[in-house]
């Protein structure tokens, strides 16, 4: 994860030169709420409102967004981009990704002292892991209901039925896991076509037919997890049992995206689903040499609370919030957070932070309308830098 990281800073890195070649303004966002071709119009309008008052090339907007970039990564892009000198200010949209884009989350909880520590039975491989976490799954009902919901909330007063029984297919004596990768990855790739185009039918059909030849392919698996949530979202047990037989499937591989997928269903729903994640993850626990963040991050937040699991998050935003009004502060860089136009959760968050703070401005662009307005939120973003001296001639 550190070398993804790496690479995705190293993409700016060559950009770094000529964005400071000149006085610039940088705009960093998400582009969770607001699409990549939102973004250009918005980035162009900003730009004509600039070259208006102040002529062309005199101050430049650099676009340096990616979709679900989290606080810690814009912090660590930041800090990086603040080492030039002519940057007059920063604009940001970013926080909402933080709930689902868990990087950087288990290395805030040590920092605050909460760290997690589970004794392990290492060494073992695909079959033994996929053995040890079938027993779990075999034992009576009456002794699951017990066990389950005693271990997760520490109660007896309450009965938790578990739902999701994933599929074991390692225990198969044909499981192959050098079958036909190709042939994977055309799938993957078709189903996420036929996902966009919401054939989500065909999609479901063409990944069931390349898991009876390839079970071992994680990718299929969150594929077929993701189907089940984009063409329903009261289908994310569907999408659970995916995730966690993905995971089953190659569980020693730390770059697994069904871990991906497992923070998701952590994080985006309430109720017994999430005790169910938690389970898996603390059994699945015991057997893993090493995790990823997202799995770590599942394992430290720790609670079916969802209400705690977002007070855990926005704590973590704020602290991200805090290195970058640092990183204002030492390079002399403004920043200007921009809110979400319809999330009003995230603003609040941050808005409230920012009234305390003498290196960082807030601007809601919300128009109360139900379309967003590209044109006049870059208006309303462009009179917001004049009205408080961000931009002088």
């Amino acid at each position: 994860m550190k070398f993804k990281t790496f690479l995705f800073l190293s993409l700016f890195i060559s950009l770094a030169t000529s964005v400071f070649a000149e006085k610039s303004v940088l705009f960093i966002t998400d582009n969770l709420s607001l699409s990549d071709s939102f973004n250009t119009k918005y980035t162009k309008s900003l730009q004509d409102f600039i070259d208006k008052d102040f002529g062309k090339n005199i101050i430049i907007l650099k676009d340096f967004s990616k979709f679900g970039m989290n606080t810690t990564q814009c912090v660590e892009l930041c800090d990086m981009l603040s080492q030039q000198n002519n940057s007059e200010a920063i604009i940001l949209m970013v926080g909402l990704s933080n709930y689902h884009n868990l990087y950087g989350f288990s290395s805030y909880m040590k920092s605050i002292g909460i760290s997690r520590f589970s004794i392990k039975e290492s060494n073992l491989d695909v079959r033994e892991i996929n053995n040890k976490m079938s027993k779990l799954y075999s034992v009576s009902k009456e002794t699951i209901l017990s066990m389950v919901y005693k271990k997760i909330t520490g109660t007896r007063t309450k009965v938790f039925k578990p739902k999701v029984i994933p599929t074991f297919y390692a225990l198969d004596n044909n499981f192959n896991t050098d079958n036909n990768i190709v042939f994977s990855i055309e799938a993957y790739k078709k189903s996420w076509e036929l996902i966009n185009e919401k054939k989500f039918d065909e999609a479901k059909t063409l990944l069931q037919s390349a898991l009876k030849k390839n079970p071992a392919q994680s990718m299929l698996h969150y594929a077929l997890g993701s189907v089940y949530l984009a063409e329903n979202k009261d289908s994310q047990l569907k999408a659970l049992q995916c995730f966690e037989e993905g995971i089953l499937a190659d569980p020693l591989n730390t770059d697994n995206i069904c871990y991906k997928g497992l923070s998701l269903i952590y994080m985006m729903y309430q109720g017994d689903i999430t005790a169910e994640v938690l389970y898996f993850a603390k059994e699945l626990d015991k057997y893993l040499p090493k995790t990823n963040e997202d799995f770590d991050a599942i394992l430290s937040i720790n609670t079916v609370d969802y209400n705690k699991k977002t007070e855990y998050i926005n704590d973590w935003i704020l602290s991200d919030i805090n290195k970058l009004e640092k990183i204002s502060y030492k390079s002399n860089i403004k920043l200007i957070f921009l809110g979400y136009p319809k999330d009003d959760k995230i603003n609040n968050v941050i808005s409230n932070y920012v009234k305390n703070s003498s290196r960082i401005m807030f601007l809601d662009t919300d128009n109360k309308s139900s379309d967003i307005d590209t044109y006049g939120m870059a208006e309303k973003t462009y009179k917001f830098l004049k009205e408080n001296k961000v931009l002088k001639k």
